[in-house]
This record gives C-alpha cells, structure tokens and sequence, in this order.
C-alpha cells in the first residue's frame, strides 16, 4: 500500500474467527470487493447471504468467472464488471452514491429468498436431474457429452448449437445496423472522455477521503474523522453520506443542533434518504421533540418499509409516548426481523433494552444480547490487542474499576454514590472511569471525590481507554451500563482487567463471553443460569444497592399544590412512559373502577404520553380527570410528594427498580406483580429486602384484589404503612454499608478464583 502511495494504516486486517462471528461481522462492511484472477467462491456467498454487496471482474477461465456466475445467480448481474476501469469506477461510484447501494441491498434481501443462488432444495432437485441424464447415457452404451440442465430439464448439446445457430444468423444483421451506431457515437465518446477522467479523479479522491474516514471512526479517532469527511466535502459538496457521517458522530458528542443541520443538507441533495431520516430521529429525540422524532421515524419507513432497526426507534418512541395505537402491527414486524436475524446467527435490529420491556422471556433476552455482544467482539478483534494479566497471589489490595456514563444526576448515579466511599481502603483501590457528562452535580462531585482515582475518558478511542484501565493495573472491572443507550462495552470486549463483571444498569444478561459474572440475586434470577452468558454471584438480599443517606425535602405541601383531590384515594405510579403498556393500564383502570373516588398519580416524562393515556382511559370507560399528571422535581422534592400519595402501583414488564426503592424510602407502599425474567421481578426482590413480602402477587387478579383491598381497608394500609416507616431503617435494604461488605465478599472470591488460576464459576455470597 505504501509503495504505492496509500496510508497503510488504512488497511485494516481482520482475525480467523469461527464462522458465526465471522458472518456477523460481515455486516460492518458497505461493500465486498472481488479478487481477479481467483475470484471468491464461499467468500462471495457469504457475503450475499449477508446482505452485502460484492463487485466483480469476469475473467476468462472457470475460477475468474465463479463470482459472476453467483451474482447472475441473485439477480445482481450489473454489479458484474469487464474491465478492470469499469471495476474500479463502479467501486468509487457505489462508495460516494449511499441511495445507490441501499437500493441494491433492499434488492439483495429480496432476492436472497427469492432467486436460485441460496434456493438449495431447488439446486439439488437439477443436480439429481444431471445424475440421472447421465446414468441415462450410460445405460444406453453412448459415449459421455454435454448435458445442459435448466429448471430439472436437459437439452444435448446438439440441440443448442442448432438453436444457437439460427440466433447468429439473426444477429448478423442487427450488429451491422449497431456499427453505424457506434461510428456515430464514438464522436460523444471522446468528447465525454476528458469529463469523465476529471470526474473520476475527484471520485478517488473523496472516495479515498472518505474511507479513511471511516477507518479512523471505527478507531475512535471521532476528530480526525470528520475532518476527513469535510475533506472531502470541499471536492464533492453534494456527497450526501459524508453529511450523514458527520452527523453520526458529533451527534454523539453532544452536538445535537450541528448533528440535525447535517442530516437535513444530506435529504436536500438526497430526499429519499431513509438512514437520514432515521438518524436525525435520533437527534431529535435526544434534544426532546418526541413527536417529531416519531415523524422522523414514520418517514423512514415509508421510504424503506424493511429498515428494521428503524422499527426499534420508533417502536421504543411510542412506548415513550404511550401511543398503543397500530403498536401490535409494528411490533409483529420487528418481532419478525428479529426472528430472522436469531434464525442467521446475526445481529438483531431490535436493541437488548427495548427486547427487556417488551418480552418476559429470558431466553430470547438471552440470545438477543447475545447477538449485540458478539457483534461488539466481532468489531472491536481487528484491534489486534491481546493485554496480558499476570496472577500475583497474595497481592495487598484488590484494585476495583467501575465504568460508567452514568456519574451524574442519574437514577443510576443515585443509587450508587455512596458505594465509592464505602469500600475498605485496607483491602481495595477504587477506581472509577466515566464517559459521561460532567454535570457538576453533588453527586459527580462526591463520586470523584470518593474514589481513589477519577478518569474522564471520553475523549478516548476505545482503544486508549481499555489501556488505560490496563496499565492502572484494574484487577477486577465492573460494567455498570450494560446494553444500555450510550454504553461502550466494545472497553470490556477488550479484555482489559483479568476479571469482569456486569452490574446494575441493564436488568438481565450481557449475553458477552467477555464478562466472567453478573450480580444478581436467588429472586430476579432463580434458576436462570443456562439464559446467562456470565456466571451468577447471588448476593444474600437484594442485588440492587441503595443509598441510605437520601434526602428527603421538608415540604409544607398539601394535595391542592399538585391537582390531587383533598379526599379520596390516591395510586401512584411514577414509572417513565416506556414502563407503561395496555395490560397493566387495563388493570389500573379496573382498580379505579373499584375504588370511588380514587385518582392515579403518574409521572410518564412528557406531554405527549399524557394526551394518549388520557384518551386509553376514555376508551375504558374512565374518566380522563381521574389521571393526574406530575412535573419532573429535584430528587429531594420528588421523594417528598410521595407523601401525599396512598400506594404506588408498580408496572409489568419492566418493573419500577430505582422508582419501587424510592416509594419505600419515602414510607409509600409498593404492589407488584411478579414476572419471568430479571426486570419483571426485581420489585418482588427489593420487597423481600425491605420484609414486605406480602406486597408481591402473582396473577394479574391477585395485583388488582390486593390494590383494591388496600384502598378499601384503611386499617390494613396503616399496618402496612407503620411496618414500612420501621423496616427501611432495619431491614437490609437500606443497610447500604452491610450491601458494600457482601460485595466485597463477592469481589474477593472473584479474586481469589482467578488468582488460583480457576475458571470463574457460580458463587453465593453468604452472610457471617
């Protein structure tokens, strides 16, 4: 590459990995490039089979025209190149023309169960056809010829030539009427040559431009990427995929404003664009325009109805917003997409956290984590990085590292701030890396303050960052995001510590080979470890740490301040919109049937989700007046109001997990359902740690009789109420430096394992 004036660094050399991983990975690529003289036989077919494009030059004998036969075969004949110049401007003209090469994977996926390339049982049916002309021959004492087999029929080769030489004759005529064609064009021809080689000189250059773009982008070099992009911008100001890269990536830096101005110069020079539209949905849905968002969304699809991951934006927007309507059809459409890409042994379209709140079924969780980590080890093996990770038995203290995006005013950050202080320092050096905002809030400051060293490593490549972690010796990293939006476990994929764990953040399996455990407990996982990639470490309570020195604002408030009726039962629930979904808000509306008089209190987190629950209860014969809606508040104002509440009701699906801990801090009662999987389940886990058991039902008739029985019976409440107001000051939930000593526990046995040289394995953290 260097001797011929090309950047090597621009070569990027991939690991044999086995055939899964290296499918998966395939669909990184934009475009598949054909080698000569040897073309690629499986190597083409894999990638067709995966969705991506491959160029081609036919050659001359049988090995030089396999591909050609291959994309005949799906019906891809025009990306068959004959000469090496119309190979390379074909490539150029694919790389700078994303419509072009959208359009021909929309092709592509069609035709992959549509035409005869991969129809396998067809394949067999003309080879047996082959099989029996030939016994035929044989039989029959006549020498072996050419058999022609099409669609299981066989014509000698006799019958061709004889077909073939009536069709000579006829074009004979016709290729005496083109020579006056072509003399006459020729003429246009040379004076279009010096256009087009100008034209193909700039289309190498932004192509060569832009391509180390990309390579620099999936490096983590975000700067120096788009750089390039706006490099190549100046030769070419219509490239309308070097506006959607920018995009893509200051998107993620916090430039949303810059982000969208991006995305709508790439729809001026290509309106059709359906990745645009999808991306500045994303955009906007960050900067909270929800509505627009969804619009963004619909659009898309409309463009392109196959753009599954299209279908998880927007399906996740309407969970956000509450909007049911038309919800089932798209749903059974992403369902379908994601079916297909398990069935493939590919990534899904459909993100883990938006598969957690829409199915209680660990083991399709499972898998469909799975698919996302094994892409993110996939992408991240070019890296070529294999970090040593010597066992030094005995060593004095145990160097703990949390990563995180999350060290700010976050639910997360809420539970965890306390943590950091907690941790013995005789035993253990805390570190703690963050790639999220610095908000300047209390808890970012106490959380940099309580660690032993703090690393803001956004501005880190992957690459840097997994390095850091590793030459500050981290022994034991724990994860605190998981599958969750802004996550970069492509640091973990890396295998920077010698021991790796996944806490907190997302409710369920990683679905990773390179997390040795996950902190869990025996109630939101009993008997889950074959849906776990990670091995299970049960702590004795619950899981989830909480922070025992929460604020609580001393409000003077009454009822009147937030719309709620003097009299008259009060439910809550102030779960986000996305927990909320028609089955659990049919039983909801069942319950206020039951209890006259009585409101519900919810904090869904926009406007938008209030107008459509207020017409769901309309159509369940409820009056609208009864929902109440609430504003965001600082945390201490927020867990004061829910004084002026009676119970909170707690979602389905996705169960409340820092908004259930938040009630009982508060002295609010909490009813759950208990379901299937992690994140239906962690209430009843948090319930059990405050010694409330009887809270947690397990049929959905069972949740609303207990409501209503609640609500109905005072006496009973106050008895439940007053054994709440002396348990969360008793019982282990709360006890945050009794959860700090069990993990610590759990930390060193981790240790001790891997110092021993054992395999990680389940382990129980018990109580001494």
């Amino acid at each position: 590459a260097e001797t011929r004036g090309v950047n090597p660094e621009r070569l990027i050399f991939a690991e044999k990995v086995p055939l899964d991983k290296h499918l998966a990975r395939l669909k990184l690529a934009d475009l598949a490039l054909d080698t000569r003289i040897y073309n690629g036989g499986a190597t083409t077919s894999h990638a067709l089979r995966m969705g991506v494009p491959v160029i081609t030059l036919q050659g001359g004998h049988f090995v030089s025209r396999m591909a050609s036969s291959s994309l005949t075969a799906v019906g891809l004949s025009e990306l068959i190149a004959h000469t090496l110049e119309e190979y390379e401007d074909l490539a150029v003209w694919l790389a700078e023309s994303p419509g072009e090469v959208q359009a021909i994977r929309r092709r592509l996926a069609k035709y992959r169960t549509t035409k005869p390339l991969f129809d396998t049982p067809r394949f067999v049916r003309n080879l047996e056809t082959a099989y029996k002309e030939m016994r035929r021959i044989f039989l029959s004492g006549k020498k072996p010829r050419q058999i022609e087999v099409k669609t299981g029929n066989w014509n000698q080769a006799s019958s061709i030539k004889h077909q073939t030489s009536s069709i000579k004759h006829q074009t004979s005529s016709i290729k005496h009427q083109t020579s006056n064609i072509k003399h006459q064009a020729s003429n246009i021809k040379h004076q279009a040559s010096n256009i087009k080689h100008q034209t193909s000189s700039i289309k190498h250059q932004t192509s060569s431009i832009c391509n180390l773009g990309n390579s620099l982008k999936n490096q983590g070099k975000l700067n120096e990427a788009v750089s390039c992009y706006r490099k190549a911008l100046k030769l070419n100001p219509k490239l309308s995929q070097a506006y959607i890269s920018i995009g893509n990536i200051i998107q993620g830096q916090g430039k949303s404003d810059e982000a969208v101005s991006c995305y709508r110069k790439a729809l001026e020079l290509e309106p059709d664009s359906a990745i645009a539209f999808n991306n500045m949905g994303n955009v906007i849905k960050d900067q909270g325009d929800l509505d627009e968002a969804i619009s963004c969304y619909r659009k898309a699809l409309e463009l392109n109805p196959n753009m599954a991951a299209t279908y998880n934006n927007l399906l996740y927007q309407l969970q956000q917003t509450c909007d049911w309507q038309g919800f089932d059809d798209l749903a059974a459409r992403l369902d379908d997409f994601t079916q297909k890409a398990l069935d493939n042994g590919i990534k899904t379209a459909e993100d883990p956290f938006v598969n957690l709140m829409r199915h209680a079924d660990s083991y399709r969780n499972f898998r469909v984590a799975k698919s996302w980590s094994d892409h993110v080890s996939g992408f991240v093996s070019s890296l070529k990085v294999d970090f040593s990770h010597a066992r030094k038995p005995g060593s004095s203290k145990i160097t703990v590292g949390y990563l995180s995006n999350t060290f700010h005013n976050h639910p997360g950050a809420h539970l965890v701030v306390n943590l950091f202080g907690l941790h013995k320092r005789d035993e253990f050096r805390i570190f703690c890396y963050s790639y999220g905002k610095d908000d300047d809030s209390y808890y970012r400051k106490r959380i940099v303050q309580d660690c032993d060293k703090f690393t803001d490593i956004r501005g880190m490549s992957l690459l840097e960052a997994a390095t850091r972690i590793h030459e500050d010796q981290v022994g034991i990293l724990v994860d605190l995001r998981g599958h969750t939006q802004g996550n970069t476990l492509g640091i973990p994929a890396l295998r920077p510590a010698p021991v790796q764990v996944s806490y907190l953040g997302f409710p369920g399996t990683t679905g990773a080979d390179f997390f040795d455990y996950i902190i869990t407990d025996r109630i939101v996982a009993p008997g889950h470890a074959a849906y776990y990639s990670e091995n299970l470490v049960f702590m004795p309570h619950c899981y989830q740490i909480n922070n025992h020195t929460q604020a609580i604002a001393e409000k003077e408030w009454n009822r009147r301040d937030f719309g709620l009726p003097e009299h008259g039962f009060v439910f809550c629930s102030f779960n986000r919109g996305y927990k909320i979904e028609p089955v659990m808000f049919d039983a909801w509306m069942r319950i206020l049937d039951q209890v006259p008089e009585s409101v519900l209190w919810l904090l869904p987190g926009n406007r938008i989700a209030e107008t459509h629950l207020r017409r769901e209860a309309q159509a369940r014969d409820v009056n609208p007046e009864r929902l109440i809606f609430g504003e965001i508040l600082p945390k201490a104002e927020h867990l004061a109001r829910h004084r002026l509440a009676d119970l909170t009701l707690d979602t389905r699906i996705y169960n409340g997990h820092t908004t259930t801990s938040d009630s009982l801090w508060a002295g609010l009662p909490v009813i759950t359902l208990q379901g299937n999987h992690f994140a239906s389940r962690v209430s009843s886990s948090i319930l059990t740690a405050v010694g409330l058991p009887e809270l947690i039902t397990h049929t959905l008739e069972a949740y609303k009789s207990l409501a209503v029985l609640m609500a109905n019976t005072p006496d009973e409440l106050q008895t439940i109420r007053q054994k709440l107001a002396k348990n969360r000051l008793t019982e282990p939930l709360f006890d945050t430096p009794r959860f700090a000593v069990n993990l610590e526990k759990a930390y060193k046995e981790m240790w001790e394992i891997f110092s021993a040289g054992e395999k990680p394995r389940q382990i129980e953290v018990a109580e001494t």
